[in-house]
């Protein structure tokens, strides 16, 4: 019920909020089931507003017994995008062993490393080599995190002209992600070749961003593909948002797709 005033806290680059906000969630965790929906909706926020001086928190819980709060930590680090929650993203890839987890924090990989070269092949390599259909779908979009990376750019380029359904969607929608100008002509090339309904729209959508039009053109596209439960707000840039409800007594905001709950490993 204190939402309003708990957003505020987390919204003010202040290391004393983010301790303030470390003791309150240690009280709550003791609730155990009853308030885990409170917590996740915490950290839901943080990935939201926060900036990233909150980045400790969401370390705190990137081994969380809760694969739903993982989840949510990954995207929180995601959306705040700082290189500083590199090493910490890292880890939490290397040691998460749920496997509808794991493209969360494959996103996040890409978000911290902007530039990144050694994370860039990473990325490659995931989507080219991941067993998981869903990772290797993320990592192409996380690449578009990485640009303006050079290995980044001419992957996707590559991966926009030459593949098909869901990886060629993934590789235009990453080229947008990452504002790559350099790609609009390969993209105007693409218009005229293009049957699918869903890759013309994501090719136009696209145009329309490296053009200038907010990134909030692809948020449904992406959603279409990515296969994720959580919504990403803070990086779509919309003009106006209203801090979400907790649901089910806290549970955080998953964009009307139905998620976990508060499921366990």
């Amino acid at each position: 019920r204190n939402r309003e005033d708990i957003a505020r806290i987390m919204f003010t680059p202040d290391e004393d909020g983010a301790k303030f906000l470390e003791q309150q969630i240690g009280l709550w965790d003791f609730g155990g089931p009853a308030t885990a929906g409170i917590i996740d909706f915490m950290y839901g926020l943080i990935g939201i507003l926060a900036p990233v001086e909150y980045l400790e928190l969401l370390e705190a819980e990137i081994e969380s017994q809760r694969a739903s709060l993982r989840a949510i930590v990954a995207v929180g680090y995601e959306q705040i995008g700082h290189p500083d929650g590199l090493k910490a993203v890292k880890k939490g890839l290397r040691a998460e062993d749920e496997e509808e987890v794991r493209p969360e924090w494959v996103r996040a990989l890409g978000a911290c490393a902007r530039g990144d070269k050694s994370v860039a092949k990473q990325l490659i390599k995931l989507a080219e080599k991941d067993d998981n259909a869903r990772v290797q779908i993320n990592a192409i979009l996380a690449l578009g995190h990485v640009l303006p990376q050079a290995d980044a750019r001419d992957w996707l380029a590559d991966q926009a002209s030459r593949a098909s359904g869901e990886r060629q969607r993934a590789a235009v929608l990453a080229l947008a992600l990452g504002r790559e100008r350099s790609a609009i002509d390969t993209l105007m090339a693409l218009q005229s070749k293009v049957k699918l309904a869903d890759t013309v729209a994501a090719v136009d959508a696209a145009l329309r961003v490296l053009e200038g039009a907010n990134l909030f053109e692809l948020e449904d596209a992406v959603r279409a593909i990515d296969g994720s439960d959580y919504a990403r707000p803070r990086l779509y840039y919309r003009p106006k948002m209203e801090l979400p409800e907790p649901e089910g007594g806290g549970d955080f905001d998953r964009g009307g797709r139905g998620g976990r709950g508060g499921d366990d490993d």
